[in-house]
C-alpha cells in the first residue's frame, strides 16, 4: 500500500511536470494567444494536454477533494481544487466551443490550472516528509518490538512468533538481540543496555530473579528469563501506545482550530462567490478590468477574481502549524526519556505556578547507605527478611545490607513509615522514628520486637546530581518549589539546607500529603487555570499524585503501565523535570507563531485577492510560501529541540 501511494505520488508529479513543459511549448511557438481567437484548435499539443489534465485534475485530484467534502473534511485541497477545477472547466469549455466556432474569442487557463495543482502538491508532499522525519524517535521505539522470541521447548531452541509468548515460558536471549517480552531474569547476571529508553548509555547489571524489560538490549552472553507479563501489557509496547496516544492527540488549541477552519473555509467560498458576483457587477457595469489582463472580457475578470481568493486563501498553515509540532515534540519526549501518560498534561505543564517534591528517590538518589545499626547479626537477618516483602528504598537497603530468606507470616506495611512482620511467633515493628539521630540527616529507624525496642538503623541518601539546578530553574520561572516527605525533620532539613526550596513539610504520611495538595490551591490563592505538580516515585506518593493537577513520577520501567502519573521520567536524572518544562514551552511557542503568521496572512492578502492586484498562479505561490512558513518554523522547532537535548546531555 505505501508503495502504491508513493508510486501515485510520483505519477502525479511526472504528469504534472510534462502539462507545464506542455504550456511552455505554447508559450514558445505562441501557439496560445493573450487575446482574440484561438489558433491552435487541431494542434496535437492541446489534446495532449486536455488528455493529461482531465486524468491528472479529474481523475486523481478531484474525487479525494470532493470525496472529503462530503465527509466534512476541509483543508487546503479543498480550496485550491476547487480553484482548480473551476479553471479547468471553463477552459475545457472554452475550447470546446472554439471547436465549433472559431471565432469564439473566450481564452483559456491551463497554465494556471496545472500550476494550481502543482503547488497543492509541492505543499502537502512538504509537510508530509517533515512528519514522517519528525516521528523519528517514534521509529526508534517501533525497531525496538520483537517479532519473534526463541523459547526453550522440550530442551529445544525454537523460533515463535512474539504474540504466541505466554506467562510462564522460558525464552533465550542472544548476545546483541532485543528483550522481546517482559519478565524475570534467570540467569545469575546479565548486562542490559537501555540507552534506547533511557537516553543514557550506562549498562546495567542484573542479577537473577531481577525484572528485565522488553526494548532493551542484552550486550553480555546469552541469558535465560521467565515470562511474566503478556505482550500488550509489555514495557516497549506499552511506551509505544502512549506515544501513539500523544502524537495523535489534539491539544485545546488544535481543537479550537479545527472549530476555526470549519468556518473559515465555508467563508473563503462565500467571499469568493461574493468576489464573482461583484466583479460581473464592475465589469459589465463600470467596465473596468485587471491591469496585468487586458483585453480579457468581463466573464474571464469575474472568473480569475473568484478563483485567485481561493487560491490565496491558507487553511493548511492553520491546519498543519499545531499537529506538525506536537508531532515533534512527542518524538523528542519519546528519545528523551519523557513519557506522556495524559496528553493533556503536555500542554498543562505551562500553567504549573506550585511544584511539590517528595524526598526519597526524588530529589534524592534513592541509594540508601546504613550510616548506623545497633542490631546483632540474628537480629539483622529478621529485619532483612521482613524488609523484603517492601518495595521501598530504604528497605531494598537494608535487605541488601544482609539478605535473608526466613519465613515470614503476617506481614503489614504501614505507609509511608515503615513495615512489621512476625518471625517464629514474635512480632517486629520496624518504624521510623522522631528520634534525633546519631548522624545529622539521618533517617532513623526503631526495631520492636513484642513491643520492645531492641535496636535501631540509621540510614541517608545523597542528594541527586541537577537537583539543584532543577530547583534553581523553577524559582527563575517563579514557580513555588514545595517538599513534602515522610522522613524526619533532620533528613528533611538537611536536604533543604543544600537545595533551599520556598517550604518542607516533614513526617507526612500519604494521607497528610493528599489533604496538603488538596488544600494548598486555597492557601497559596492559586487562580482557576494554575496548576499544581506533585513529583513522585513511591507507593507512599499515590494519593497525592491522584490528587495533584498534574503529576510526575520516576518509572523503573516496570511498573509504567499502571502509572497513575500524567508523566512517566524514564530514568533517574531529575533535570528530565526541566526538560518536559522546556519542550511544553517551546511546543506552546512554536504553535502560537505558526498560528499568528496564518492569521496575519490571511487577512493581508484575502483583502489582495479580492481587489485583483495578483494573478490566480501568483496566489497560488504566495499560499505556498506561507506553508511553507510554517514549515520552516516546525523545522527551526525541531532542530532547536534536538540541539537542547544533546546540549543537556553532555551536560
Amino acid at each position: 500500500m505505501k508503495l502504491l501511494n508513493k508510486n501515485k505520488q510520483i505519477l502525479k508529479m511526472i504528469l504534472c511536470v510534462v502539462i507545464f513543459i506542455t504550456q511552455i511549448y505554447f508559450i514558445i511557438l505562441n501557439i496560445k494567444k493573450p487575446s482574440g481567437p484561438l489558433s491552435y484548435t487541431w494542434h496535437p499539443a492541446i489534446w495532449i494536454t486536455v488528455a493529461l489534465l482531465t486524468f491528472l485534475v479529474f481523475g486523481m485530484h478531484l474525487f479525494p477533494v470532493y470525496k472529503n467534502m462530503f465527509k466534512k473534511i476541509f483543508d487546503m485541497n479543498t480550496l485550491l481544487g476547487i480553484a482548480a477545477h473551476t479553471l479547468f472547466i471553463y477552459s475545457f469549455v472554452n475550447s470546446m466551443i472554439h471547436i465549433k466556432e472559431p471565432m469564439y474569442s473566450y481564452d483559456v487557463f491551463w497554465e494556471d490550472t496545472i500550476l494550481l495543482v502543482i503547488f497543492s502538491y509541492i505543499g502537502n508532499e512538504l509537510s508530509a516528509r517533515l512528519k514522517s522525519s519528525s516521528i523519528d524517535g517514534y521509529k526508534q521505539l517501533l525497531k525496538l518490538k520483537s517479532k519473534t522470541a526463541i523459547i526453550i521447548r522440550n530442551q529445544k531452541e525454537e523460533d515463535i512468533p512474539i504474540n504466541e509468548v505466554k506467562i510462564g515460558d522460558i525464552l533465550v536471549v542472544k548476545k546483541g538481540m532485543n528483550i522481546p517480552i517482559d519478565g524475570k531474569l534467570l540467569s545469575e547476571t546479565a548486562t542490559i543496555d537501555k540507552s534506547l529508553i533511557t537516553g543514557e548509555s550506562k549498562d546495567e547489571i542484573l542479577a537473577k530473579n531481577d525484572d528485565i524489560l522488553s526494548g532493551t538490549t542484552n550486550i553480555g552472553n546469552k541469558i535465560t528469563m521467565e515470562v511474566t507479563k503478556l505482550i500488550d501489557d509489555s514495557f516497549v509496547y506499552v511506551l509505544i501506545d502512549k506515544a501513539d496516544d500523544l502524537s495523535l492527540s489534539k491539544p485545546k488549541i488544535q481543537i479550537l482550530v479545527t472549530k476555526v477552519l470549519r468556518y473559515f473555509i465555508p467563508t473563503v467560498l462565500i467571499l469568493s462567490i461574493t468576489t464573482f458576483i461583484i466583479w460581473i457587477i464592475l465589469g459589465y457595469g463600470f467596465d473596468i478590468q485587471f491591469s496585468w489582463f487586458k483585453g480579457a472580457n468581463q466573464l474571464d475578470n469575474a472568473i480569475l477574481a473568484a478563483v485567485t481568493v481561493l487560491a490565496i486563501a491558507c487553511p493548511c498553515a492553520f491546519g498543519v502549524a499545531t499537529p506538525l509540532i506536537v508531532t515533534i515534540s512527542a518524538s523528542s519526549a519519546n528519545k528523551n526519556s519523557l513519557l506522556f501518560n495524559d496528553p493533556d498534561s503536555f500542554e498543562k505543564i505551562k500553567d504549573v505556578k506550585v511544584v511539590a517534591f517528595d524526598k526519597t528517590g526524588t530529589l534524592t538518589t534513592g541509594e540508601m547507605k546504613i550510616v548506623n545499626n545497633t542490631l546483632s547479626d540474628s537480629e539483622q537477618k529478621c529485619v532483612s527478611a521482613i524488609e523484603s516483602y517492601s518495595i521501598h528504598p530504604i528497605a531494598k537497603i537494608i535487605y541488601n545490607s544482609n539478605p535473608s530468606q526466613m519465613k515470614v507470616e503476617n506481614v503489614e506495611e504501614v505507609i509511608g513509615k515503615g513495615i512489621k512482620g512476625e518471625i517464629n511467633g514474635s512480632k517486629y515493628t520496624i518504624l521510623k522514628s522522631n528520634t534525633k539521630p546519631t548522624f545529622e540527616g539521618a533517617t532513623h529507624i526503631e526495631v520492636k520486637k513484642d513491643g520492645e525496642l531492641i535496636g535501631f538503623i540509621e540510614v541517608m541518601d545523597e542528594i541527586k546530581r541537577n537537583a539543584l539546578e532543577t530547583i534553581e530553574f523553577l524559582r527563575k520561572m517563579k514557580i513555588k518549589t514545595i517538599m513534602i516527605t515522610g522522613d524526619s525533620e533532620a533528613a528533611t532539613l538537611r536536604v533543604n539546607k543544600h537545595l533551599k526550596l520556598d517550604n518542607v513539610y516533614y513526617n507526612q504520611t500519604p494521607d497528610d500529603k493528599f489533604e496538603l495538595i488538596k488544600n494548598l490551591k486555597k492557601d497559596m490563592d492559586l487562580k482557576e487555570k494554575e496548576q499544581i505538580l506533585y513529583i513522585g516515585d513511591g507507593v507512599n506518593d499515590l494519593l497525592a499524585i491522584k490528587e495533584a493537577d498534574i503529576s510526575m513520577a520516576f518509572s523503573s520501567g516496570s511498573d509504567v503501565a499502571n502509572s497513575f502519573s500524567d508523566i512517566s521520567i524514564l530514568n533517574d536524572n531529575i533535570f528530565s523535570i526541566v526538560n518536559a518544562f522546556k519542550l511544553s514551552q517551546q511546543t506552546q511557542k512554536h504553535i502560537t507563531l505558526s498560528l499568528a503568521w496564518a492569521l496575519i496572512f490571511n487577512i493581508v492578502a484575502l483583502p489582495i485577492a479580492f481587489v485583483m492586484l495578483i494573478q490566480p498562479w501568483v496566489a497560488a505561490i504566495l499560499m505556498l510560501c506561507s506553508d511553507v512558513a510554517v514549515i520552516l518554523n516546525a523545522i527551526y522547532f525541531k532542530w532547536k529541540m534536538k540541539k537542547y537535548f544533546k546540549k543537556n546531555s553532555k551536560n
